[in-house]
């Protein structure tokens, strides 16, 4: 028979992984209101592709190469659908240099809101608590395995 967790163990069992990871920068990312949550997935993965492409070039295509993160969805239930992200930055780039990347890209992709920001994070397992909040005992739609990419 298989082990049942509960939403508490499920969160902490997330938090603690997310915790013994060095990730370099937390943010959020707001979209204006009236986005479908379809729309929205669409322009985040859209997001994402960019922001790879202008860290790895052509490898991002070509070799699958993507900026380490993990993201959670919000708002869906509310119409206020933001993401909420831990990554790290890159070995050929740094924070400050990324942060920028992400920000500019954010900014030029339609609907997007103007609530968004990215910060370094000191304190790993406090922010994986907070964005994986909404980690329920068996729902886990929250986690935005879309747009994550985690490396070994």
């Amino acid at each position: 028979m298989g082990q049942t967790f509960t939403r508490s163990e499920t969160q902490k069992a997330l938090v603690d992984w997310l915790g013994e990871h060095d990730w370099d920068m937390a943010g959020t990312f707001t979209f204006r209101q009236n986005v479908s949550e379809q729309q929205a997935r669409k322009l985040f993965r859209h997001f994402w592709n960019r922001v790879d492409r202008a860290v790895y070039g052509k490898a991002a295509q070509r070799h699958g190469k993507r900026c380490e993160r993990v993201c959670f969805i919000e708002g869906t239930d509310t119409g206020n659908i933001h993401w909420h992200i831990i990554a790290k930055a890159n070995e050929r780039r740094d924070y400050r240099w990324l942060r920028q990347i992400m920000l500019m890209t954010w900014e030029d992709i339609n609907f997007t809101g103007t609530q968004n920001e990215i910060r370094r994070t000191y304190d790993n397992e406090g922010w994986a608590s907070y964005i994986s909040k909404r980690i329920k005992t068996f729902d886990a739609d929250a986690w935005d395995v879309g747009t994550t990419h985690i490396t070994g």
